[in-house]
């Protein structure tokens, strides 16, 4: 049996398990909030390619992976980003008090940000997140906006209409909001998963000419 050795670099923390198939020491050093806004790039940049080509399923499959790792992406940060500042006690935890939702603790962060620390995080406009959320959950109708009386309601059928240029300007928001945030608060947005593997291989005296991503 092997012994896999898997990193959290996010968290600082390692796990081991010594009946993994196969022979040897495997270090994994994995990190998904990373990989989702690697992904959301790679299908965006894959949907535009398509759309070039008229390939349209093929357009509107790369759009809808896109979609959904930006916001996965973005619930990422932003989850690690509140929890952190609750264990800092520097907000309260909504949770306690029901259900917290992701515009929840965006809120709660850019108050944060704005009333202790005297800074200003950038406009992002989450206009999108209905659409992601059919996206995960294909039956449901969204609100296009709940904040109007009369909102509009999506469907299924509005994940069709959406434009490669409506999510790149999303993208471009949310880089720029979480950026800030988390240059506001001391957060390290993305994790040097190679790095943390050498820590580890160096700690052991191992070669470094092994490592390899995926």
């Amino acid at each position: 049996m092997a012994t896999h050795v898997i990193i959290n670099p996010r968290k600082g923390e390692i796990s081991a398990s010594m009946e993994a198939p196969g022979d040897g020491t495997v270090v994994f050093a994995v990190d998904l909030i990373n990989d989702t806004w690697q992904d959301y790039g790679y299908f965006v940049q894959a949907a535009g390619q398509h759309e070039s080509k008229r390939e349209h399923a093929l357009r509107n499959r790369y759009l809808r992976a896109a979609l959904a790792n930006l916001f996965a992406h973005l619930d990422g940060v932003v989850t690690e980003v509140y929890d952190m500042l609750v264990d800092q006690r520097h907000i309260t935890d909504r949770l306690n008090h029901g259900h917290c939702t992701l515009k929840d603790k965006m809120f709660a962060i850019r108050h944060y940000i704005q009333d202790r620390l005297g800074k200003r995080l950038p406009y992002v406009n989450l206009d999108l997140k209905p659409i992601r959320d059919i996206i995960n959950h294909p039956s449901i109708v969204k609100p296009s906006d709940t904040r109007s009386a009369d909102p509009v309601l999506l469907t299924h059928a509005d994940v069709y209409a959406l434009a490669i240029s409506d999510l790149i300007e999303a993208g471009n928001q949310i880089h720029r909001w979480l950026d800030g945030a988390c240059s506001a608060v001391g957060y390290q947005r993305f994790a040097d998963t190679k790095g943390s593997i050498e820590k580890i291989l160096t700690s052991l005296n191992a070669p470094k000419s092994k490592i390899d991503e995926f």
